[in-house]
């Protein structure tokens, strides 16, 4: 997909990750905080979403989003149990365990767990 099929679409939200442990994790921030840089001076919108990890967040990285997840929490497991690197881990609990943190510490969030996120700004992303 090229940036020219991207700008059309719109999107409110850009999710992606933060600069962190894994080279991959890396990879996809730099990617999409590219894309996302590129789409602007093009004159497209939308506000970048970084995940906030604990261990983000120990570091100073404190979210300033926390979605309700509630709904989808198993799902979400589900889903992340799918991918070969995950899936012979013993991680269900620790994602649970997280979530139900972030759910705990928003104001906001209303059910039981929480997805953390903090907002990029174009020049100041990490």
């Amino acid at each position: 997909m090229r940036l020219d099929d991207i700008i059309p679409i719109t999107p409110e939200f850009i999710f992606t990750h933060t600069m962190d442990y894994s080279q991959e994790h890396n990879g996809t921030a730099l990617l999409v905080v590219n894309a996302f840089e590129e789409a602007h001076k093009e004159g497209a919108r939308g506000t970048l979403l970084a995940w906030v990890s604990q261990q983000r967040y120990a570091f100073k990285l404190a979210p300033d989003v926390i979605i309700d997840i509630s709904d989808y929490m198993d799902r979400k497991i589900e889903i992340q149990l799918l991918h070969a690197s995950q899936a012979n881990k013993n991680w269900p609990e620790r994602w649970r365990a997280t979530a139900l943190f972030w759910g705990k510490w928003s104001f906001n969030c209303k059910g039981e767990y929480g997805e953390a996120f903090k907002t990029l700004r174009i020049g100041k992303l990490f």
